[in-house]
């Protein structure tokens, strides 16, 4: 106030002084108008009171107006202290961030060298064990061939056998039937023994003659009948080899059958076994599949968009 109030006395001061000078001028050359210099002097210095008393009334408003630049100016430092402090720590995130893409870059580069070395190594298993169950496989189908081929000859074995049985029940009805006949003939000898027996006792020689040339007949027909009685009896040997024979056949045959009944368990036992290790390998390449595309799904940062600061009081 004090500074306004200089302020304005030398306002009024230079005033006078101007306003002196151009009348003592004026007066020197025009004393007429010396009045009319008087009346406007007199206006002069009440519009300079006026100008004093607006300045009066305007120094506290420029006062209050410089006191509000001023805690503006304070205010903007402030504010730009702040950005600047906010420019720092959005810097200090940046490379923040920057450093955690850089870490979760390699952090996924080795993550995808560990799936691709893993599906590697999953791939060559699974190879081998397909390659492991291709000649199991094989194995399986061979036992099961040589398995076809002796029940083949078990078929073939089975029909023989049943030739056999109808060979040998053909020869018992022949055996039958060459028994009665032999029977029928030694009753028939013994009818004509006792026949020549009283005809030697009744008949007279020429009699006697013709019963030793009928004898002679039977005695051949006798003969032929030993015959066929021993070539029967040749054949009945044979037959009896033979049965000999297909009985140690058909218990060598029970034998294999009794391997082959092993051998298709054995088999079944190994196709089972086999069966359920594929099925393990298979759940074991499923689950890693289902692992291997957990891990490959990447991960999303979400990045700050928006950057807040502190709310601080203004001070003035």
């Amino acid at each position: 106030m004090a500074d306004d109030e200089e302020n304005t006395i030398d306002t009024d001061e230079d005033i006078a002084d101007l306003v002196s000078e151009d009348t003592l001028d004026e007066d020197v050359t025009d004393v007429d108008s010396l009045d009319k210099y008087k009346e406007d002097l007199a206006d002069v210095l009440g519009y300079a009171k006026q100008i004093s008393g607006r300045l009066e009334v305007l120094v506290p408003s420029l006062l209050d107006t410089a006191d509000a630049t001023n805690s503006a100016a304070d205010v903007s430092r402030r504010a730009s202290l702040t950005l600047e402090k906010g420019l720092s720590q959005v810097q200090k995130r940046v490379q923040e961030l920057d450093e955690a893409s850089a870490k979760s870059n390699k952090l996924s580069g080795y993550i995808l060298i560990g799936a691709v070395t893993i599906l590697v190594i999953s791939v060559g298993i699974f190879s081998f064990m397909a390659q492991q169950l291709n000649a199991k496989t094989n194995e399986v189908n061979g036992m099961l061939v040589a398995l076809s081929q002796r029940v083949v000859n078990m078929n073939s074995a089975l029909s023989l056998f049943d030739e056999i049985n109808q060979t040998m029940n053909g020869l018992a009805v022949e055996q039958s039937a060459f028994t009665d006949t032999q029977n029928g003939l030694i009753e028939t000898v013994r009818n004509v023994e006792r026949l020549a027996v009283s005809m030697k006792s009744d008949v007279p020689a020429a009699a006697a003659l013709r019963v030793s040339q009928s004898n002679s007949k039977v005695f051949e027909q006798v003969n032929q009948l030993s015959i066929s009685v021993k070539n029967q009896s040749a054949t009945v040997a044979n037959v009896t080899t033979s049965v000999a024979s297909l009985a140690t056949q058909v218990k060598s045959m029970q034998a294999q059958v009794n391997n082959v009944k092993a051998l298709n368990a054995d088999v079944q036992s190994l196709i089972t076994l086999e069966r359920a290790k594929y099925i393990d390998v298979l759940k074991r390449q499923v689950a890693l599949e289902e692992t291997r595309s957990r891990e490959e799904e990447p991960e999303v940062d979400v990045m700050p968009s928006i950057v807040t600061f502190p709310n601080r009081p203004i001070q003035r």
